[in-house]
């Protein structure tokens, strides 16, 4: 059972967030925090997900179905303005917080988040009409593996391959605990993980 956000949740504009993009990324040198993300791809990629936050997907053979499916419904559709300032921000600086109109939540991925970020080798999910190929899509898989590195609830670390295990994975109960203390969303929810 979903709940429309309470009034605290944020909401802006696409056309606010484009202009705000072409604002923050003018001159935007190559990440020190994200050595394998391109500036010019990542700009490109922020652009494109503001015009079609449908098109974020969890690429081919993960387990980031439920990452993908908060990031692009409630955090890219809902609220782009605050998309753009996080993801220029996190891509700037290697961290960044996010006003979810509660609380700001502060994001500090580790090393190995950031260095594989720009290296995920997985296509377009062809079940999902219209989705992009997350290998296409550097500030997608900057986004999933970051959000996962900080709410890692199946446990171990990550290494390249264990997007497509259950480290990439959430269960249930960690998708709505993200939209709540990510998003600031309100839920009343009924399902399972797994199956089960």
């Amino acid at each position: 059972i979903y709940e429309e956000p309470q009034d605290f949740t944020p909401r802006s504009d696409s056309s606010d967030a484009q202009r705000l993009l072409k604002e923050l990324t003018t001159g935007l040198q190559q990440s020190a925090a994200f050595p394998n993300i391109n500036p010019a791809a990542f700009t490109d990629n922020l652009e494109r997900r503001i015009i079609n936050p449908d098109a974020f997907t969890q690429g081919k053979g993960t387990n980031f179905c439920g990452p993908a499916v908060i990031l692009s419904q409630l955090f890219v559709a809902n609220d782009p303005v605050g998309y753009v300032t996080f993801m220029v921000e996190l891509y700037k600086t290697g961290s960044a917080a996010y006003n979810n109109g509660k609380s700001m939540v502060c994001f500090q991925p580790k090393e190995r988040i950031r260095n594989a970020s720009g290296l995920l080798p997985n296509g377009r999910n062809t079940q999902v009409p219209g989705s992009e190929s997350l290998t296409d899509n550097p500030a997608d898989q900057m986004l999933l593996l970051v959000l996962k590195d900080k709410y890692n609830t199946i446990g171990g670390k990550f290494r390249m391959g264990r997007q497509d295990r259950y480290w990439g994975g959430c269960t249930f109960k960690n998708v709505v605990y993200v939209a709540k203390h990510f998003l600031g969303y309100r839920y009343n929810a009924t399902g399972s993980t797994f199956g089960g």
